[in-house]
């Protein structure tokens, strides 16, 4: 698949210029030549015209500005009275700052004095600005603070170039410069790249001569990443670039018109092209391009992906990789030679010590070893891995299996480093070699998982041992590592049935269409049948077609046999039975097959751990060893639920006719997740529910006609998180867990009463805040909001204030627990509080262990949960930043997101009260300030505060003292 890569200072930003700028000013003059300019030379710009949508700044635009590696920031006469231009300059200037974002002003048709100065008609346009600002004077401070710096730093002024298209031209030039030199002068992921400079540096010079360079070598000798390093050092310098990976694995999965297409939209920047016309060779014509074919094995396959020269502009080159021949006569050749003994030395010490310089005693063991691996870097990396930390011993006998060996290129010495697994590391590498390879980390660990495997320590032991690698949370590994894994496969069994594993297609379709393979294979081999989000799989190739006919089903997508999303066929009928012909199946998925008319019998199958049931009409009998269930919008529950005693997971949500849960759920004893959202004709849940001893997540989003909870959740002894979010109905709640972390009622507006008990808010370690020492205080507020309770009733307009009381009794019991409910006053019992965002107060902090923080806030249309920050202010004038309080962890923002589904519109006011403890100790009694604001600028405009409140909470033998108010 063609894909660009982006430089190593570049690695995980998503753009590479942001351009700031005033619309009004540079739109449709320097912005667009400007903006054309750069995505002609493949540089990835971002204007932020499409999230323009009001006066303040979004929090995407915000990520957006950090993800880039360059801002551009056009400083024009009315840039200074746009507020949004202002916090974006205030984020570009934090972004440069903290991770060395490259930053470059250009002063257009305005003079950088005045920018400096803030004089003249940009002075006027700033004051503009400030007069919209005059209750924050530190977002003003940031503001002046962005401009000065940003000012400061060399740049372009139109005033010294006449011509805008000349301007253009020179911006463009100084970023692709800035690109390239960042490339070259930014090893970080090079760094343990022996001899690579000389080896880069030879085929540039190659290719100031020849228009088609190929890096030719053995497997494993480091073709791909000298090519790499050449296409990051120089692709700035073409009008196009692109480097297509893994040519020879990808031809076999994707037609060459589909990849040739994708390689020319990389060139020409389009989204799309359907076939090579006249208009589109023109294009490629003019374009002066580079292009990396990495991994080709047949010549054929060049002519057919766009790979000649001659369809290209003038000082196009062409850079391919290859371990074989390809007689191409109008290429130069760079041999990549194996590593000289010194350079093999330094990288086998670098992955056997993780460093350059081993002990004395394993000096001359270390040259034995490099000599096997024979200066090949992948061998001499994973031979080296492979001794890390083993005795001298270990190293001997380790070594001694290699002599005499044949070395048949490298196999040998990779092949040591896979011997030496445990079961459940080889385990992990086969699959990974057959079936994960570019595939997300996190989903390959589950399905890891759920065929009984230890990803978690099985995965970052592969890592250590170099045999994968982990990029853009992807999992992957060398070509000779995927080869090696599978020939371990295929030496299993002649006969395809007879392995543990099938990839190709080819002998998946033996084995389906085989009557005496058959029985083999479902015994002995590790399936997964999918029929998901199926659709008119009669088009797709010969292996569905041979499915179709023995199975009498429109598709079969046999996950750990390789078929992956292969058929996708709404128009499935039926399936087999699955018990005779596939027994050890063990997750299988039958959502959204809408013509599904006949599953079955599902209790034979012994294994199956996983089902996925979602819309279909008719669900059969659910066999008991289930662990995870989907019925999501199914119209009846089948009677066997209630023998499901190994269900961990059960998915129930927007099941529409469901009225009530039948009172055999409380035989579910490992259920740990119940989820019902969008169940809109829930009436009850009952009483049995409180059986659940293991249930940690209860979803009930939006059961609009659940009108009340039973009195036995309380028994839910482990259940962490409990939305209620939009259940109108409601109009009280019972006594709730005490070990209940997250609960969300908002939008609950006929509830009028919540059982929020002192039991319910207490913690089991409330009893030992007073007797820990300074040093053990502050290390356990480190986390202090990550285990407090959050309880969100915004928007509950009827619920009684006695809530809030409760809570904040709590609170200066030393409880912590932060409450989110509807209302627009701080509590009465509160020692200091004062309209807006600031107050002060004589505050004798010596016996000081923890704060009660409240806002009220009043939203602006959508009432969001950005966090806030509490300074505090010394007498001096100083900000204590030690003391800077978050009133929300990121834990519960996470959850929030995740649970809680989107912002509520709100046109009341809302309280936040926040437990917050002191991070340090202090021995001294001084005046301070408390000073609110949001956490993110971005959020400042989207709610207004209108009142705040601070009250100290006192170690136990203090708690009865009164501080000095003022």
């Amino acid at each position: 698949m063609a894909s660009t890569s982006s430089t190593p200072p570049n690695q995980g930003k998503k753009w590479d210029v942001f351009i700031s700028f005033r619309g009004d000013d540079t739109r449709y003059g320097i912005l667009s030549h400007l903006s054309d300019a750069l995505k002609d030379k493949q540089i990835k710009t971002f204007t932020d015209e499409e999230l323009r949508k009001g006066e303040e700044i979004s929090p995407e635009l915000l990520k957006i500005i950090r993800e880039s590696s360059v801002s551009i920031v056009l400083f024009s006469e009315n840039y200074a009275n746009s507020p949004w231009c202002l916090d974006e300059l205030v984020e570009i200037r934090k972004c440069k700052e903290e991770s060395a974002q490259i930053v470059l002003p250009v002063f257009y048709k305005v003079d950088p004095t005045d920018v400096q100065k803030l004089s003249g008609n940009f002075g006027e346009a700033f004051a503009i600005a400030m007069d919209g600002e005059k209750g924050s004077s530190q977002k003003v401070d940031n503001w002046k603070r962005a401009l000065m710096e940003v000012s400061n730093i060399a740049g372009w002024d139109s005033q010294k170039i006449k011509s805008e298209a000349e301007l253009v031209r020179g911006i463009v030039n100084d970023v692709s410069n800035k690109f390239s030199h960042m490339s070259k002068s930014d090893d970080s992921c090079y760094r343990n790249l022996i001899g690579i400079n000389p080896r880069v540096e030879e085929v540039e010079r190659l290719l100031t001569d020849k228009q088609i360079v190929r890096i030719w070598g053995m497997g494993g000798i480091g073709k791909t990443t000298i090519a790499r390093q050449v296409f990051h050092r120089n692709k700035n310098k073409f009008d196009g670039h692109c480097f297509v990976e893994n040519v020879r694995e990808t031809m076999t999965k994707q037609s060459p018109d589909d990849v040739r297409n994708k390689i020319i939209c990389e060139l020409l920047r389009e989204e799309r092209i359907d076939y090579l016309n006249d208009r589109i060779h023109k294009r490629l014509k003019s374009k002066k391009v580079l292009i990396v074919f990495d991994d080709v094995e047949d010549r054929n396959h060049l002519k057919d992906l766009a790979g000649e020269c001659d369809l290209y502009g003038e000082g196009s080159r062409i850079i391919i990789t290859s371990r074989d021949s390809l007689g191409l006569s109008e290429e130069s050749i760079y041999e990549v030679k194996e590593l000289i003994d010194s350079q093999g030395l330094e990288l086998f010490r670098l992955h056997a010590f993780e460093q350059n310089r081993p002990k004395e005693e394993y000096k001359e063991l270390s040259k034995e070893a490099t000599f096997h691996a024979r200066g090949n870097p992948l061998a001499l990396k994973v031979l080296g891995s492979h001794l890390l930390g083993r005795t001298i011993e270990e190293w001997e006998s380790e070594l001694e299996k290699l002599k005499g060996k044949s070395l048949k290129k490298i196999e040998v010495v990779l092949k040591r480093s896979y011997d030496g697994l445990e079961k459940n590391e080889q385990e992990i590498f086969l699959d990974i070699a057959c079936f994960f390879k570019g595939k997300d980390k996190d989903e390959v660990e589950r399905k890891l998982k759920a065929f009984g495997f230890y990803p978690k320590s099985g995965i970052p032991c592969l890592i250590k041992k170099s045999l994968i690698t982990i990029s853009n949370n992807r999992v992957d590994m060398h070509d000779l590592l995927e080869q090696m894994g599978k020939e371990i496969v295929n030496e299993e069994c002649k006969q395809p049935g007879g392995r543990s594993r099938l990839w190709n297609y080819e002998d998946i379709d033996h084995v389906l269409t085989t009557e005496t393979v058959r029985t083999k294979l479902i015994n002995e081999a590790f399936i997964i049948i999918i029929f998901e989000f199926c659709k008119n799989c009669r088009s797709r190739d010969e292996l569905n077609e041979s499915a179709n006919k023995n199975f009498e089903c429109v598709g079969a997508n046999s996950y750990n046999c390789g078929m992956e999303e292969i058929s996708y066929s709404r128009n499935l009928i039926r399936i087999p039975d699955l018990s005779s012909i596939a027994p050890n199946v063990e997750i299988l998925y039958l959502g959204l097959c809408s013509s599904l008319v006949e599953i079955p019998s599902l209790q034979n199958l012994s294994k199956l751990t996983e089902l996925d049931l979602t819309r279909i009409k008719d669900c059969p009998e659910i066999p008991c060893n289930i662990r995870i269930l989907n019925l999501e919008d199914t119209e009846q529950l089948p009677s066997s639920i209630k023998h499901l005693s190994q269900l961990v997971i059960l998915s129930l949500e927007q099941c529409r006719a469901l009225e009530s849960l039948p009172s055999s759920i409380g035989n579910l004893k490992r259920l740990e997740e119940l989820d019902l959202r969008e169940c809109s004709r829930l009436v009850t849940i009952p009483s049995s529910i409180g059986e659940l001893k293991c249930l940690e997540k209860l979803l009930l989003f939006g059961c609009s006609n659940l009108a009340s909870l039973p009195e036995s959740i309380k028994q839910l002894s482990k259940l962490k998180l409990l939305n209620l979010k939009c259940c109108n109905r409601l109009k009280s709640l019972p006594e709730l867990p005490s070990c209940l972390e997250l609960l969300n009622a908002a939008d609950c507006r006929s509830l009028e009463s919540a059982s929020i008990s002192l039991n319910f808010l207490e913690h089991e370690d409330e009893n030992e805040e007073a007797d820990k020492s300074e040093h053990e205080n502050e290390e356990a507020h480190k986390s202090e909001s990550e285990d407090c309770k959050f309880l969100d009733f915004s928007n509950c307009v009827k619920l009684n204030k006695k809530v809030m009381e409760d809570v904040f009794e709590a609170q200066l019991l030393g409880q912590k627990v932060t409450l989110v409910m509807a209302g627009g006053e701080v509590p009465e019992r509160m020692r200091y509080k004062n309209k807006g965002s600031s107050l002060s107060f004589k505050l004798d902090l010596r016996h000081v262990i923890a704060f009660s923080f409240c806002v009220v806030l009043r939203p602006r249309g959508r009432f969001y949960f950005p966090g806030f920050k509490v300074d505090f202010i010394c007498e001096s004038g100083n900000r204590r930043e030690r003391n800077a309080f978050n009133l929300y962890s990121d834990r519960f923002v996470a959850n929030w997101n995740r649970y809680y589904a989107c912002p509520s519109s709100s046109d009341s006011s809302q309280v936040l009260l926040s437990f917050n403890g002191l991070r340090t100790r202090f021995d001294e009694e001084c005046f301070v300030k408390a000073s609110f604001c949001c956490n993110a600028d971005c959020f400042v405009d989207l709610q207004e505060i209108m009142e705040c409140g601070v009250h100290p909470i006192y170690s136990r033998d203090k708690r009865r003292s009164r501080p000095h108010s003022i």
